[in-house]
This record gives structure tokens, sequence and C-alpha cells, in this order.
């Protein structure tokens, strides 16, 4: 069994242009917007996707970026 990487996520507190920007850096482009909170950017070539999702107040010293992983059989990896 293994892990794969289904999206890498990006916190911001405007993630709409941040999106935008990178859908058109690599070429892709922006597959779902749930209401300015959160949206998803495909990959060309990929099955993998970029997250840019909305926070209020990013804390200091926390991730700003996280991998979101994905398993056919996510029970028995956990």
């Amino acid at each position: 069994m293994a892990l794969n990487i289904g999206m890498i996520t990006f916190d911001s507190a405007d993630p709409g242009p941040l999106a935008t920007w990178w859908a058109e850096q690599i070429g892709g482009r922006i597959e779902q917007d749930n209401d300015g909170w959160f949206y998803i950017v495909g990959m060309p070539g990929t099955a993998q996707k970029l997250g840019f999702q909305k926070v209020p107040d990013p804390t200091p010293g926390k991730n700003r970026v996280h991998l979101d992983l994905v398993a056919p059989d996510l029970d028995a990896e956990v």
C-alpha cells in the first residue's frame, strides 16, 4: 500500500488571486471555486491539484503549505 499526493494546499488571506496567478503560470485552470474560500487548480498532464484555502489570520510559525494525501484504502493506511 502507498500514499499519494492528491493536492498541495496553500493557506492564504485572499486565495482567489493567488489561485488565478498559479493557474496562469502552470498553464492550468481553476477547476473549482467554493464561494471564495477554497479554489482547486488543475495541473496539466497530471491528476495532482493545487488547492488555495482562505484563512482569516495566518498563524506565525504555522505551515502555510500542506500535502493532502490519498490512498486506495485510506483506512488500511491509517
